[in-house]
């Protein structure tokens, strides 16, 4: 995604943390452009984490994952260590979790954002799906044929499902 687009796209989300007004009010209200420090290097996967009233946004080309606080507006840039693509955030254990071309799954504590683990992976990663009954994170093989499954209480690679094509 080029950077102008995110910038858009931040800015529509960012509305977002606006509170709803009278009916008769835009319930979207466009704000401001946030400029992320890195420029250009590709951005991948977004998700609004709405509990934290936040937009976590993938930026490989800089091995960030952005994240912008929708009601204050600000930007928190954590290093990842490698180029990451999906994203997924699990309340119930407090971890986000990332996972991109370096072959591991990275966790971090949602609050203080401090990397707290890695999973190591047997390929690329891409996006990543988190069933919060079961605990139970999938992670897309970006070239294979597979999706890892993951104890996500236990940060623990259980097994793999064999899907038919590449993912992608």
């Amino acid at each position: 995604m080029k950077f102008q687009q995110f910038a858009a796209v931040t800015a529509v989300l960012s509305a977002m943390a606006v509170p709803t007004l009278a009916a008769d009010k835009p319930l979207l209200i466009p704000q401001a452009a946030v400029a992320v420090p890195g420029g250009p290097g590709g951005w991948d996967w977004m998700l609004v984490d709405a509990p934290r009233h936040r937009l976590l946004a993938s930026h490989p080309g800089t091995k960030t994952l952005a994240v912008l606080d929708l009601k204050k507006n600000t930007l928190t840039q954590v290093p990842t260590g490698v180029a990451i693509n999906g994203i997924a955030v699990d309340e119930a254990d407090n971890k986000l979790f990332t996972a991109g071309s370096g072959e591991k799954v990275v966790v971090f504590d949602s609050t203080t954002l401090a990397k707290t683990g890695e999973i190591t992976l047997t390929g690329p990663g891409d996006d990543i799906v988190l069933d919060p009954k079961t605990d139970t994170l999938y992670v897309c093989h970006d070239d294979g044929a597979e999706d890892w499954v993951i104890n996500a209480k236990t940060n623990a690679l259980v097994g793999s499902v064999t899907i038919a094509g590449a993912p992608e």
